[in-house]
């Protein structure tokens, strides 16, 4: 039986993009930026926010020309069932890839920062079936639920920004570049490839949304949401920890938490932080779940995605125990790799679908307006 189609509303979508945006990057991008530019990584965020507007314009425009359909169903439209199929099957590559990264980062932070005797497989098991659950309910649901959890998000984020602000010392941030713009550029390039290019997975979601003519403000409402919490967690990481200590340490915002000392009654409140991270990542995980599942039944043509969450979900906890043998690994893997293959997967196979949409847009016209002068005469 065919489910009935489930609309977001814009609003909705914008709180998705900056939750999805927030994810991961909140706990790792610091550490990511100020490894790399040092004190400037604040300037890399910068930059890299600005630059991100136009990847983010250029998914809007595509998840437009997309109307009524997924990416992938654009695929196989654009291009055909056999080129649009390969094309849509390596897409979907990069949700399964980030859904088991996402799933070593949450057991990485669990079993080295607060439960450290629990066996990380029990947390992958955990946290899988809770996004099993969450993603069968439908993308309705889960942004329904994201907008229930967001003010919670927001709020412990300025929670944490307004207890730090007696820790900053002004002198961490200087002297400004004094490396160069050359790690500054990197740090930029870093933060494109995590966590901007991945917001392409929202062409799986745009069809949703019930008013299309706002998918490009949505887009951009909830980019700018997500990147200001970034670069000011970066900013407050520098001003308060000093680019050497956020750089050396795996959670510098976690580390943060246990900064804040307001006399002897407020102490050490990095579980504000774990909570946040914990909502923001959930979020992120379930849309790249979302994406694979519902992406892989319309290559194989099935009418719903559902049946597929319980094998992908085993196939994922296997997969996060062989592919990522400890941090070490995953760390090298952003380094060297990530980049070419996000910027891949989320900008030349999208530039391709929307090439080749526009094109069949303008023969299908073409060939409707011969149709009518044919019919007229």
């Amino acid at each position: 039986m065919t489910k009935q189609k489930e609309n977001i509303s814009p609003r909705q979508f914008a709180i998705l993009v900056a939750l999805f945006t927030i994810g991961s990057a909140i706990l790792f991008l610091p550490a990511t930026l100020t490894g790399i530019a040092e004190q400037d990584g604040w300037i890399s965020a910068l930059l890299a926010t600005t630059i991100g507007i136009g990847f983010v314009l250029f998914f809007a425009k595509v998840g437009t020309t997309l109307k009524n359909m997924t990416f992938i169903e654009a695929c196989q439209y654009a291009l055909g069932k056999k080129i649009g199929g390969i094309l849509a099957a390596f897409y979907l590559t990069f949700p399964f890839l980030l859904c088991t990264f996402l799933l070593w980062d949450i057991g990485d932070f669990m079993v080295t920062q607060i439960i450290v005797e629990t066996p990380i497989q029990a947390v992958f098991i955990l946290f899988i079936l809770t996004i099993v659950y969450t993603v069968r309910s439908g993308i309705e649901s889960v942004a329904r639920t994201a907008e229930i959890f967001v003010p919670w998000v927001y709020g412990l984020f300025f929670i944490i920004i307004i207890f730090v602000i007696p820790s900053i010392q002004i002198t961490n941030l200087l002297p400004i570049l004094e490396n160069g713009i050359r790690p500054v550029l990197l740090g930029s390039y870093h933060m494109m490839s995590f966590p901007i290019l991945e917001l392409s997975l929202f062409l799986m979601v745009t069809k949703n949304i019930y008013d299309p003519s706002k998918i490009k403000s949505a887009f951009l409402n909830g980019f700018f949401r997500g990147t200001f919490v970034l670069f000011i967690v970066t900013m407050a990481c520098i001003y308060v920890l000093g680019p050497d200590f956020t750089a050396r340490n795996a959670f510098p915002v976690y580390i943060l938490g246990k900064k804040v000392a307001i006399g002897e009654f407020l102490q050490r409140i990095e579980i504000v932080i774990a909570i946040m991270w914990f909502l923001s990542i959930l979020f992120k995980l379930a849309i790249a779940f979302y994406s694979l599942v519902l992406g892989t039944s319309q290559i194989l043509g099935l009418k719903d995605y559902r049946p597929l969450t319980l094998p992908y979900a085993v196939l994922l906890v296997i997969s996060t125990i062989i592919m990522i043998p400890n941090s070490i690994f995953l760390t090298e893997f952003d380094q060297k790799a990530q980049g070419p293959y996000i910027f891949f997967i989320c900008v030349i196979i999208p530039l391709i679908v929307f090439i080749a949409l526009m094109r069949k847009e303008r023969l299908n016209k073409k060939d409707k307006k011969e149709v009518d002068q044919h019919t007229s005469t």
